[in-house]
């Protein structure tokens, strides 16, 4: 489907800042590992540092990429709320409107109560945010919970309304 043909569209990315500090974090622990392999006197086990060290700069030069790329994306249409948290969930996760029994617009904490941002697990339920926070929260028949981050409270709150008709 087209972004037109949906109820609602939102896409969040992490903040520039968070992926500055992210990437230059990487970046400062590769240098680390690369000069400490250089200067290392050790010729015996030079070999086995020297592949350590690459495995390492290569997780986390992915670890800096996956960074870079990240987004939440969010749609409802006429029957379900379709999550996607790229480049961690590869294809959407659906939720249908039918088997949400309770929704609300609420203010979270997400270190408090989730312990930061991301794809969360807790005694909460579920939580899916990239950053702020303002949320929608989903109660399922089943007693289930999920979270889901927003940037766009009442317009999430308004399509719900109009999802749920």
């Amino acid at each position: 489907m087209k972004k037109e043909e949906y109820i609602f569209y939102e896409e969040q990315k992490i903040p520039l800042i968070a992926k500055v500090i992210a990437v230059v974090s990487c970046a400062a622990i590769m240098a680390v590992l690369i000069a400490s392999t250089i200067h290392s006197s050790d010729t015996s086990e030079k070999k086995s540092t020297l592949i350590l060290t690459i495995v390492n700069c290569i997780i986390l030069g992915i670890a800096a990429i996956s960074i870079l790329y990240t987004k939440l994306i969010v749609r409802i249409d006429k029957k379900s709320i379709n999550i996607r948290f790229f480049p961690f969930m590869i294809k959407d996760k659906k939720l249908p409107l039918k088997d949400i029994q309770r929704y609300y617009i609420r203010k979270y904490r997400p270190i408090m109560e989730y312990g930061g941002w991301g794809i969360r697990w807790n005694s909460n339920g579920r939580a899916y945010c990239i950053r702020g926070n303002m949320a929608i929260q989903l109660e399922f028949e089943s007693g289930s919970k999920i979270l889901i981050g927003t940037q766009k409270p009442g317009e999430l709150n308004a399509a719900m309304d109009k999802g749920k008709l």
